[in-house]
């Protein structure tokens, strides 16, 4: 299969599982719009990857505007219907279809694990990003602690799947199939590639995972949350710092 035969299988993959009426009671949601809120009244935020439009329409709390990324043709439709402006793109292939320095807050949640090229997504983000403005990024953790022990006992650790198709080599599969997650950074990792990106992380909180998980392990699954470098998911708001975009560039 060709470069281009690869790309619209990705994107058939992605289209087929985007975000639908994300639960807003998860810790990772509610630490999102923790991080947003305490950015105070914001007049732009862009949301990539915004599935159905679920979260992006409760950050109409805090921004006078919102839009989002979505490569779902569906999930693009239902979101406008929420009142976000959505822009149907694959974000893995092509630049953000907006100006640079155009948003006061990016959102990026559940998304850089989906990314062949990191770097691409990253510049991406500060690049429409204003001066000082922020991004609010989630991710799985690779070295939450459960993944130590597995890897310790030779499983696949959650989060990290070897085929789009199969999910294997797993004690527990979370989900059917792979969940297309190919870049899955420990704590120390996503730090560093933010601050070379021009991210300085200010907050870092740890969040637990969205699937509920029986005692005891819920109970370990909560406390181990307050720890964001064994957590199981990384909650990171970084600042752009530096010169602007266009002095970047050599405008």
């Amino acid at each position: 299969m060709g470069d281009d035969g690869r790309a619209a299988r990705l994107q058939d993959f992605y289209a087929d599982r985007y975000g639908k009426d994300e639960d807003p009671e998860t810790m990772r949601v509610r630490l999102i719009l923790k991080a947003l809120k305490a950015l105070g009244p914001v007049h732009r935020v862009l949301d990539v990857g915004c599935g159905d439009g679920t979260l992006s329409a409760m950050f109409s709390r805090y921004s006078e505007r919102v839009a989002g990324i979505e490569v779902s043709q569906e999930a693009c439709k239902i979101a406008r219907s929420r009142g976000v402006e959505v822009a149907r793109a694959d974000v893995e292939n092509y630049a953000f279809p907006f100006r640079p320095e155009s948003f006061d807050v990016v959102v990026a949640g559940e998304v850089i694990e989906h990314m062949t090229d990191p770097d691409h997504f990253l510049q991406d983000i500060t690049r429409v990003l204003k001066p000082d403005g922020y991004c609010i990024l989630t991710t799985p953790n690779l070295a939450s602690w459960y993944n130590r022990f597995l890897l310790l006992f030779g499983y696949q650790p959650h989060h990290m799947d070897v085929s789009f198709c199969h999910n294997v080599g797993k004690l527990r599969p979370i989900v059917d199939g792979g969940g297309g997650h190919l870049r899955v950074f420990t704590l120390r990792a996503l730090k560093a590639l933010l601050e070379i990106h021009h991210l300085r992380a200010v907050s870092i909180e740890g969040s637990t995972v969205a699937v509920p998980l029986p005692f005891p392990l819920n109970l370990v699954e909560r406390a181990l949350s307050n720890f964001p470098s064994i957590s199981s998911v990384l909650v990171v708001l970084a600042q752009k710092e530096g010169a602007s975009t266009s002095d970047r560039m050599g405008a």
